[in-house]
This record gives structure tokens, C-alpha cells and sequence, in this order.
């Protein structure tokens, strides 16, 4: 990698979500978001999506790294390209074939993937979840997320 990832203001609005954004030379991105409220150092969610769909209107500029498309996914399996069908198998949820969709569940922290960030767990619970879009029964974007909160 050359240049390191620049940090990026995803929206325009004062409270909006920094993040810092990679792609490949296929075209596939990811972009690791923080919320500058609350949590301004704690990775807060993840997007994965083509590159020029990130990078629309120059908003965020991406940062070319050397890996494959396989390396653009959530260890469960969730990338771009999946089916919505795998997607639900995932979530247990059911998902459309087109349009948008959002799969949140509860974990109790003690268990959640969020746990190696707080050290006394008693009485939080983790959030975790994807929202994204299909199209034509594919996955075009994703966005991954989780918080502990009590």
C-alpha cells in the first residue's frame, strides 16, 4: 500500500459518521466507519460496495491496496454479490429480491462480538446487523454494523 487511507466525512452533516476507505483493482471497496458521536474511536460499521459507488461525487477518496475480491466480506459470508437468499440464511431473516432491507439482532454482550471492547460486561447487550440493497437478487452494497449499549 502506498499512500495510508485519508479520513473521510461520509456526509456533509456536522455528526456524521468518519471513516477510511480501501479498494482493490477489481473494484471492490470496504470502508471502516466511526461515529463522531459517542464512539468517535471505536469502529462502529463497515461497508462494502463497488469502489465507484463509494467514491460517488469525490466524497471519499479510496486508498488502492493489493487483495482479492474474496478478501471483502464478513466472516459469515457476507459480500457483494451474494444472494439474497444466503443473506437470509445468515441473518434468519427474510430479504427481498430488490430494494433495501435492514437484519438488526440482540446478543448478550458476555457472548457478542463486541466483547474484548468493555471490560465489565453485566447488564450490556451487543447490537449487531446489516443493511444493504440487492438488485436482480444480488447484494450491491452492504453496510455491517454493531454497538454495545446498556
Amino acid at each position: 500500500m502506498g499512500q495510508p487511507p485519508e479520513v473521510a466525512r461520509l456526509t456533509h452533516e456536522e455528526e456524521a459518521e468518519l471513516g477510511l476507505c480501501v479498494k482493490n483493482n477489481h473494484g471492490a471497496a470496504a470502508m471502516f466507519a466511526t461515529s463522531s458521536m459517542g464512539a468517535p474511536d471505536t469502529l462502529t460499521s463497515i461497508y462494502l460496495g463497488p469502489a465507484d459507488l463509494i467514491e460517488y461525487k469525490g466524497k471519499v477518496k479510496c486508498t488502492t491496496v493489493n487483495a482479492s475480491t474474496a478478501e471483502f466480506s464478513s466472516p459469515s459470508g457476507i459480500r457483494i454479490g451474494v444472494t439474497a437468499v444466503r443473506i437470509s440464511r445468515i441473518t434468519h431473516a427474510k430479504m427481498p429480491r430488490n430494494g433495501q432491507f435492514c437484519s438488526a439482532y440482540e446478543i448478550t454482550s458476555t457472548k457478542g462480538p463486541l466483547r474484548a471492547a468493555k471490560g465489565n460486561l453485566e447488564g450490556f447487550t451487543d447490537l449487531t446487523g446489516v443493511q444493504g440493497s440487492f438488485k436482480n437478487g444480488k447484494l450491491e452494497w452492504a453496510k455491517l454494523f454493531g454497538i454495545t449499549s446498556n
